[in-house]
């Protein structure tokens, strides 16, 4: 039995203890193979790599609200912790090869429609009929998430005063 009430003894030692000097995030660790779709499929959902990874082992860093994708290393690809079940957490720029190589599957895409409604319009209303157009443009010029990419359309479209063209869009993203 005990003599002493842990209560006052830890007022004493509180005094001695440090600040925690940032915020601590438990991370835990798993290994993937890249799906023939440049999926890995973690915790019932699936996350898009590169699809340089197709067929390779990679390591999953995971927390309560991130994942990372790694290989060799090297973060090759980086979402927000999904927790439902069968999610996808997609990427337009990882996907941007695959999509080149098959430009008929972008618009019936499971990545299209969940892009942000400015980039579906652009693609709709600007370069439906040339999806390889859309996909080099994406690739010079826009860059980050799909919300990001999204923003900065948003962005440079704003700034267009009369009616919307293609090559207006063209010639405004080639200005630096």
């Amino acid at each position: 039995m005990r003599s002493k009430n842990t209560h006052p003894t830890f007022k004493e030692e509180k005094s001695c203890l440090l600040p925690l000097q940032q915020d601590f995030v438990y991370i835990e660790q798993d290994r993937r193979i890249v799906k023939n779709t440049a999926f890995i499929q973690f915790k019932n959902n699936f996350y898009s790599v590169p699809t340089d990874y197709v067929g390779k082992k990679v390591d999953v860093n995971y927390s309560d609200t991130i994942i990372h994708c790694i290989y060799q290393g090297q973060i090759i690809a980086s979402h927000t912790r999904l927790h439902g079940k069968s999610e996808y957490g997609l990427s337009l720029i990882r996907h941007l090869d695959l999509f080149h190589k098959k430009p008929g599957g972008f618009k019936h895409s499971l990545l299209f429609h969940q892009l942000p409604k400015i980039i579906q319009k652009t693609y709709i209303n600007y370069f439906h009929e040339d999806t390889k157009e859309f996909i080099n443009f994406v690739q010079n010029h826009l860059e980050g998430n799909n919300q990001m990419m999204g923003e900065i359309l948003k962005n440079k479209l704003s700034k267009i005063k009369r009616k919307i063209t293609k090559e207006k869009i063209l010639a405004l993203f080639e200005r630096k």
